[in-house]
């Protein structure tokens, strides 16, 4: 009987120490995340809507990396520059307390940014490689499972404390029973964690890398089709050329899923189609990553048509959406 207390107790010390070391490791750390993106969002709220500030891409980066000094956070950790435009976006169009007209004027000043911040990221993709997942995994849970590994051992000696004279009896099998135990109760908790915090956290995914998987995704897709490709050069204002049925056409891949920027699209169509006549390109494509419906006016006399992934493999093949 006398065992199994020590046992449950050297769990219960097990556990307590990986809780009491999460928080204060990676619970600290998040919450530091969270309040330099809650800091920065109130800082250019406030700007732009009572200074008639207009930030910029550079500017915004400069603010991004001098919160992430101030909350001693890493600057990838935070939201992107596309990320917290869309945030105020969202914050300007849920307010009450800002008039129709300063509410378009504001949009009207905005939309710019956007769309350059958005081109800033697609040659930002080019250029950086991020860590191939299986490297992203392991650095990920490397310091969850040396903790966790580390609290059952420190958990399972507590068995040894009324033993400590017994030098026989130091590796006794309620040893082993404690820490096996502790360490699956550790992981039981791990996974509770992680399933949580990704349920919060899908949302504010890093549009960095989302959209480095799409694009690549879809460059995947056209060496599958056989369709004759290449990435477009620097500030081309598309992603990729393709050779398709004797076509020219602009490919301009969009990691958007359900929640899409409507008010950005008649820039980015305007974008595309001063692309056709620079390039002499029959037509252009948005991809995206689901069907998406947008109002029959907004592609009306343009030669750009927006297809998800799936709708753009039947055209491929078939000719037809």
């Amino acid at each position: 009987m006398e065992n199994y207390l020590l046992t449950f107790f050297s769990i219960l010390v097990s556990v307590s120490l990986f809780l009491l070391g999460y928080q204060k490791t990676v619970g600290a750390y998040k919450e530091r995340v969270r309040t330099a993106n809650a800091d920065l969002e109130k800082v250019l709220l406030r700007r732009i809507v009572l200074d008639l500030y207009r930030p910029t891409t550079e500017k915004l980066s400069r603010l991004i990396n001098g919160k992430a000094r101030d909350h001693r956070v890493k600057r990838r950790d935070l939201l992107s520059e596309v990320q917290f435009l869309e945030v105020l976006f969202t914050r300007i169009f849920e307010s009450d307390f800002i008039t129709p007209n300063q509410r378009k004027e504001i949009i009207e000043r905005l939309l710019p940014v956007l769309v350059e911040a958005e081109e800033a990221l697609v040659e930002e993709i080019r250029v950086a490689e991020l860590p191939s997942p299986r490297k992203r995994l392991f650095s990920r849970y490397a310091i969850f499972g040396i903790m966790g590994v580390f609290t059952s051992i420190v958990g399972s000696l507590v068995i040894l404390l009324p033993e400590s004279r017994e030098t026989t009896k130091l590796l006794t099998p309620s040893v082993f029973a404690a820490f096996g135990a502790s360490l699956s109760v550790i992981i039981a908790i791990f996974l509770f964690y992680q399933l949580r915090e990704s349920q919060e956290e899908t949302s504010s995914k890093s549009a960095f890398q989302s959209g480095i998987d799409f694009e690549r995704k879809v460059g995947d897709v056209l060496k599958k089709l056989g369709v004759t490709s290449k990435l477009s050069g620097s500030g081309s204002g598309f992603d990729f050329l393709a050779i398709m049925g004797g076509k020219k056409i602009l490919i301009e891949v969009k990691a958007w899923s359900h929640r899409v920027p409507i008010s950005i699209i008649p820039h980015l169509v305007a974008r595309l189609s001063h692309s056709i006549e620079n390039h002499g390109a029959d037509e252009a494509i948005i991809i995206t990553k689901i069907p998406i419906e947008l109002p029959p006016d907004l592609l009306k006399d343009t030669r750009v048509r927006v297809m998800s992934l799936g709708e753009f493999r039947n055209y491929v093949v078939h000719g037809e959406m």
